[in-house]
């Protein structure tokens, strides 16, 4: 569409944004001091171009308000006759021109143009569906179609009420145990401890860092008492204690070496105990537990599978005797599993009085005798080779 002056020229838009007769040069200037409502729509659908003359390469009030700001600017490789992807669409601000258009190529470049600088538009035009109700859509169609539709709502209900039940027992599922948080607790107690530790520099062995300075670390464990006591030793002033702390484990729970040293040496090193402060109790025995039963202690030993049974539990052999026992008939008071048996104990205890030699000839023959498991059994000769060696011995095994 052609807009003529009142002279019969043509008028078009100048580089200013301003509209001018090529004929007699009237004026038409753009109003930038008002805001204009570009009653922008967004569009889907295509395009000729057929004069190149109707592009609008400086609108950039228009290509902003349409979204496409990167629509202002040169217009490059464009011909007349070329097909292209319509994008938006709003009303110019100068009313002659009418609509005015942003396109998109095959190149990806965007473009303005006027509506009469297009032909064969082609705009895809959604379908929307009136808002109804169940029953309005139905109404037509008769009661088997209504039928229809409430048996597929209350399908749809039922089955989301399924998937609620379903998810509700997965969320279960995937929550953690009793036994795997003591479990995840008892390896963050021993991380807690080991990870603290480095080699300290002028031959004194490892050492932790406290607020006391750099410190040997002493723990003391009592099972009787169920206590543990760690003791910060000053690395290099004379092994003088510089601070004390003392974990007790309550008489309702089950007591672990390496949960109590890890609340020790934080209590010493004046730390907080609040991830220790509430750990449940063992669910399920494991070998090298200590367990209670009747009035009597024991030390589980390897599994028994063989002799379960609904009415005593799962059977384990205990160290002790040649006997079973099952997980219903006792209670765990020890789930610590240490590494460090009680003879590996008294070994630490009598390397420390200068008695090494006295005790680790003792213990040589003790340790074969034992039923202990065999992990065990090699940390202990381990333990007792390293002892001996301290004290100028030979020791190998075979």
């Amino acid at each position: 569409m052609v807009v003529k002056c009142d002279c019969g020229g043509e008028i078009r838009e100048t580089i200013d944004g301003d509209n001018e007769c090529i004929i007699c040069g009237n004026t038409i200037k753009g109003d930038d001091n008002m805001a204009h409502d570009f009653k922008i729509e967004k569009i889907s659908g295509t395009a000729k171009i057929e004069t190149l003359g109707a592009l609008l390469s400086s609108y950039k009030k228009f290509a902003e308000a349409a979204g496409h700001p990167e629509a202002c600017g040169g217009n490059y490789g464009l011909s007349n006759g070329m097909e292209v992807k319509l994008l938006a669409k709003g009303v110019h601000e100068q009313s002659i021109y009418g609509y005015a258009y942003v396109f998109e190529t095959d190149t990806g470049s965007k473009h303005m143009i006027t509506q009469r600088g297009l032909s064969d538009i082609k705009i895809d035009k959604p379908t929307q569906m009136p808002e109804q109700t169940y029953a309005e859509i139905a109404e037509p169609f008769g009661k088997q179609f209504r039928d229809a539709i409430r048996e597929s709502y209350s399908k749809g209900y039922a089955d989301g009420f399924k998937q609620a039940k379903f998810d509700t027992k997965m969320d279960a599922i995937n929550e953690e145990t009793p036994q795997q948080v003591r479990d995840r607790i008892v390896e963050q107690a021993k991380a807690d401890v080991q990870n603290r530790y480095f080699e300290g520099h002028d031959g004194v062995g490892e050492v932790i860092d406290t607020k006391f300075g750099y410190c040997h670390v002493e723990f003391v464990v009592n099972r009787e008492k169920r206590t543990v006591v760690a003791l910060l030793r000053a690395a290099y002033v004379g092994k003088l204690i510089l601070s004390k702390g003392i974990a007790k484990c309550h008489p309702n729970d089950c007591f672990n070496e390496h949960i109590g040293k890890a609340v020790a040496l934080r209590k010493a090193n004046g730390e907080s105990i609040d991830q220790y402060a509430n750990v449940p109790n063992p669910t399920e025995a494991g070998e090298g537990d200590i367990i209670k039963f009747g009035t009597t202690d024991y030390t589980l030993a390897e599994r028994r599978p063989e002799l379960d049974s609904d009415r005593d539990g799962k059977a384990f052999g205990v160290k002790e005797s040649i006997g079973w026992i099952g997980d219903k008939q006792f209670e765990i008071i020890d789930d610590s599993r240490s590494e460090v048996s009680e003879f590996i104990e008294k070994a630490k205890a009598a390397e420390i009085e200068g008695e090494a030699r006295y005790e680790v000839d003792r213990m040589l023959g003790e340790i074969e005798l034992m039923n202990i498991p065999p992990q065990v059994r090699r940390d202990a000769k381990e333990y007792a080779a390293t002892i001996f060696e301290l004290c100028g011995g030979e020791c190998e095994w075979d």
